[in-house]
């Protein structure tokens, strides 16, 4: 069940976890450091705020569709598991979510989650000094601007009247829908009598 909540929250972006808090996902973009001449690459970051919030419909029917369950099967299994997440965390302190982090309870009770960090690896920065930087050759070259030339007067003898103005060509499609229809109907007539 803690695998279909971790897929739920990756493919989701949020998760909620009855009684416990809810889990969310934000994506950080690249960035260039311009100070250590780095880009860093996009990476996903997961938060958890604690609360009693209230698990969605949603939820309930990717269970339903994961594990092929009735719905009200995947309510009472996801609502067990909860609750004996609850009990284990209070117990052992720690639960770890696979390839998301760990969620802990520390000494004033309080529950914090540390996400994993392992996505420097999967990741890693790259300096600019290893991208080869090409300039165009127009950047290169000196590019001499031709200077424009002198515009020549263009005499008008003739200005349409409103009676002599151009006409777009008619739309006839309305003659191949009239067609079609007519072949259809044929076909229709032809399969009902003489096939049938």
């Amino acid at each position: 069940m803690l695998a279909s909540f971790c897929k739920y929250l990756v493919l989701n972006k949020k998760a909620i976890m009855p009684g416990v808090g809810v889990f969310t996902v934000t994506k950080k973009p690249a960035l260039f450091d311009a100070d250590r001449g780095v880009f860093s690459a996009p990476m996903s970051e997961f938060n958890f705020a604690e609360g009693n919030a209230m698990a969605d419909k949603q939820f309930y029917n990717f269970l339903k569709n994961e594990h092929q369950i009735d719905e009200v099967s995947a309510i009472r299994q996801f609502n067990e598991f909860s609750c004996v997440l609850w009990e284990g965390l209070h117990s052992k302190k720690v639960i770890d979510f696979p390839n998301i982090g760990s969620l802990v309870v520390n000494k004033e009770g309080v529950l914090i989650f540390n996400p994993i960090e392992d996505d420097l690896v999967l990741f890693p920065d790259i300096s600019n000094k290893q991208i080869p930087l090409v300039l165009p050759e127009i950047v290169q070259s000196k590019v001499e601007t031709p200077k424009p030339k002198k515009a020549t007067p263009v005499i008008i003898e003739k200005v349409s009247t409103k009676d002599e103005a151009i006409v777009a060509p008619k739309n006839y499609w309305w003659v191949v829908a009239i067609g079609l229809a007519i072949v259809s109907i044929a076909a229709i007539v032809y399969y009902y009598t003489v096939i049938l």
